[in-house]
């Protein structure tokens, strides 16, 4: 059940900044009304930690999540532009 909490928070943070319109993860933002669906899985997280850990440990839990996933979700873009040049060099290197 813990893990299930951990989840459902890590997809409502990136669900919310996915709602954010200068995030570069996705062509296009995602609608104002996934913030509701967002919110409601981070409800859901906080209840199944708060349920299954000590109240401490599940807030920090949930928190450090949060911050994890905002601090690294919007440098997904860099490294998938930086796979894409790995692949051009070594395609003109082998020629």
């Amino acid at each position: 059940m813990k893990i299930l909490g951990f989840i459902l928070a890590i997809a409502g943070y990136l669900t919310l900044y996915l709602t954010h319109s200068n995030q570069a993860l996705i062509q296009m933002r995602l609608e104002n009304k996934y913030r509701w669906f967002a919110g409601i899985l981070l409800l859901l997280s906080f209840i199944i930690l708060v349920i299954k850990l000590p109240a401490l440990v599940a807030i920090y839990m949930f928190i450090i999540t949060a911050i994890v996933m905002w601090s690294f979700i919007p440098f997904i873009p860099l490294f998938q532009r930086l796979k894409q040049h790995e692949i051009t060099k070594v395609s003109k290197n082998s020629r």
